[in-house]
Formats: C-alpha cells, sequence, structure tokens
C-alpha cells in the first residue's frame, strides 16, 4: 500500500506549536529556531491546502482547521513513539530530558550529574526546570520529577522521598531565642506555593500554629532558605534538600521535633517507556544516588 504522507517533520512542529501556542515557544522545546518552525508549518499548510494558524494582536491561535486536524496528529505521533518503544532490543537513545522543579534539580540532580555523565558518556541530558503538566510523549520529556501524594494511574511511578519538615534558622537567629517563648513571635517565613509548611508541621506535631500574618511569604524554598540563612525568620526546612545547608552549618534546626510530609518525590516516565535502556540507566543511577542520601543521614 502507498501513503501519501505529510512531511512528517512539519507534523512535529505543528504539534508543539499547537500545544504551546507560540512559534518561539516550539522552537524553544525542540531546540531549533522560531524560523525553522514557521517554515515547517507553512510547508504543511501548502502540503495541506489550508492555513492551520492565525496571528492575532495577542499571539497566534489555531484556526477551525487546525482545532480539528491536532488531536488526530496527536495520535498519530504518539502511535509511531510507542511503536518505536516496544521494539524488542531497541539502542539507547543519545539524549534524555528530564523536567525538574527547580529546587530538586538544582539540590539533588545538578551537583551529582557530572558522576552520571561519567557513568554513561554516550547519553547528553537536558535538564527543564520549567514546572508544567507533562504529556508523555508528545512534549518530548521522558522523565518527570514530581510531586505528589499517590502516584498518577496510568504512568510508571517510583517513589524517590518523603521531605522531613523541620524548622531552622541562621546560627546567628538561633543564638538569640528562647524556645520556650519565641516561636510564636519571631518573624516567619511561609511558602506560599507549598501544600505544606508552617501549618503541616504544627498538626504533625501538636504544636501551636503560628500566626500567619507575622514575618515574610515567599513562592519558592530556595527563597524561603535564602530569607533563613540572612536572618530574616525561621523558616520550614526541608530534608534532604536542605542537607548540604546544614552541613556547612548555614543553616542549623531549632531542636523542635520534626515531621514527615504527606507529598513525596516521584520518578514519572510513561508506561511505554520506562524499559528504554537510557531511561532505566538514569533511574537505577538517580535511585542509588537517593539512597546514598538517606545513608548519610543515619
Amino acid at each position: 500500500m502507498t501513503y501519501r504522507l505529510p512531511p512528517l517533520n512539519s507534523l512535529r512542529l505543528f504539534e508543539v506549536a499547537a500545544r504551546r501556542q507560540s512559534f518561539k515557544e516550539a522552537a524553544s522545546e525542540l531546540q531549533v529556531t522560531p524560523g525553522a518552525v514557521s517554515h515547517g508549518i507553512r510547508n504543511l499548510e501548502d502540503w495541506l491546502g489550508l492555513r492551520l494558524f492565525v496571528r492575532t494582536g495577542r499571539g497566534m491561535t489555531l484556526t477551525a482547521a487546525g482545532v480539528k486536524y491536532l488531536p488526530s496528529v496527536q495520535a498519530g505521533l504518539e502511535l509511531l513513539s510507542n511503536a518505536a518503544n516496544k521494539i524488542p532490543g531497541r539502542r539507547a537513545q543519545n539524549s534524555i530530558r528530564i523536567s525538574a522543579p527547580p529546587t530538586f534539580a538544582a539540590r539533588i540532580i545538578l551537583p551529582r550529574l557530572e558522576a552520571f555523565s561519567k557513568r554513561n558518556p554516550a547519553i547528553r541530558v537536558a535538564l527543564s526546570t520549567e514546572f508544567r503538566h507533562v504529556e508523555f510523549p508528545r512534549d518530548g520529556i521522558d522523565i518527570a520529577i514530581r510531586m505528589g501524594r499517590d502516584a498518577w494511574p496510568g504512568f510508571s511511578c517510583t517513589k524517590l522521598f518523603n521531605e522531613t519538615l523541620v524548622p531552622v534558622c541562621s546560627p546567628a537567629l538561633r543564638a538569640t531565642l528562647d524556645l520556650s517563648t519565641d516561636l510564636l513571635s519571631t518573624p516567619l517565613i511561609h511558602l506560599t506555593s507549598a501544600s505544606e509548611d508552617w501549618k503541616a508541621w504544627a498538626n504533625a506535631t501538636g504544636k501551636p500554629f503560628p500566626d500567619q500574618t507575622v514575618g515574610i511569604k515567599v513562592d519558592t524554598i530556595q527563597l524561603a532558605m535564602d530569607a533563613a540563612i540572612r536572618g530574616m525568620g525561621i523558616a520550614i526546612g526541608r530534608l534532604p534538600i536542605i542537607d548540604v545547608e546544614l552541613k556547612r552549618e548555614r543553616l542549623v534546626t531549632l531542636g523542635l521535633p520534626p515531621a514527615e510530609s504527606k507529598i513525596a518525590y516521584w520518578l514519572v516516565t510513561a508506561e511505554s517507556e520506562h524499559e528504554r535502556p537510557d531511561i532505566a540507566d538514569f533511574s537505577e543511577w538517580l535511585l542509588g544516588e537517593i539512597e546514598k542520601l538517606r545513608t548519610d543521614r543515619r
């Protein structure tokens, strides 16, 4: 049977541009130029004989034809990807793309990545901290590190660890505190982007819930730790994320009881890809590094 197929690379460009609603963002995801994306989509439009995108004052949007075409293109690309991944003995890819929260990427993966590269010199790693919903395998991400209470149905999920919540501050601030009276009156640092912070710690330990109006509010773990290091208040530290700060005594605990978070970090892949050799190699390596973290803290 002879198939009359559109330009296949243009289909990939169309899918990403349609999903991201931006030629520039599609180019960034695919690591090509915006001009290459525009040229490829124009080729597809010429082949189809109709427009797939229209430009508006606020950017670009799909035409009615583009909206109707997109689900079929996504299903076709996913079918081709899954078929390739199921071939027995398939050789590992040259690179894997990993999506991880910024703090996890900076504290857990990046300091150890050189060791992985030495162990697996043929595998290149691309690390992204753009935190968004991952659509395997459509958006080119091979492994996602995500936070949640339970595994996600329909994906291959491996729990890495639950964070341990413990109040921390700078050594200088700690030296001035009388914890019998000061915890509820000392300025606190509140993490607004986390579902578990001071309230979760207080509920788990039976301690009084600190006043949310006292202290400052920040939206990233890194900002919370930086503020605590500067002596701006007491923050909820998250082990093992802040192990380095504790070892270097940039932060200290306050002798208060820790609480295990109900939220865990998970390694997530498409079910069809978790046995792919390069993905399996990285997953095995990361699990080994997590186990070393546990051993070092005992």
